[in-house]
């Protein structure tokens, strides 16, 4: 998702940022999605357009977004619940729930894995 320069000068919006121009503020509501509302930005990027066009992705400048912080966020809190509906001995059935905590930030959340384990200890 590209941010948009207001120029004060034309009275237009613009994806071009003038050269000399070396901060961007973001004001609220400025939302941290990139085009799937289901996939926060986890990054800011910053390209350069010179005589051979746009930097590469590996070329440009760049910073993780974190919300609730400026360093990368602890690991994520899960509160757990499986009520076993299966009567029989050593079968489970039943739905898994798994919450995460109110100010937590899932943006470098990918996926999860549920898995069967002998201990808590995960072995």
């Amino acid at each position: 998702a590209r941010l948009w320069f207001r120029d004060p000068v034309a009275d237009v919006d613009s994806d071009v940022f003038p050269v000399g121009t070396n901060s961007f503020s973001l004001y609220q509501p400025t939302r941290r999605q990139t085009t799937s509302p289901t996939h926060p930005a986890t990054w800011l990027l910053v390209f350069a357009v010179g005589p051979k066009g746009l930097q590469t992705v590996d070329e440009a400048a760049k910073v993780p977004l974190y919300d609730h912080s400026l360093s990368k966020p602890n690991k994520l809190a899960l509160t757990i619940s499986f009520h076993d509906d299966d009567p029989l001995n050593h079968r489970i059935s039943g739905t898994v729930r798994w919450v995460s905590g109110s100010q937590a930030d899932l943006a470098f959340t990918q996926h999860y894995e549920l898995c069967l384990s002998r201990a808590v200890n995960g072995m």
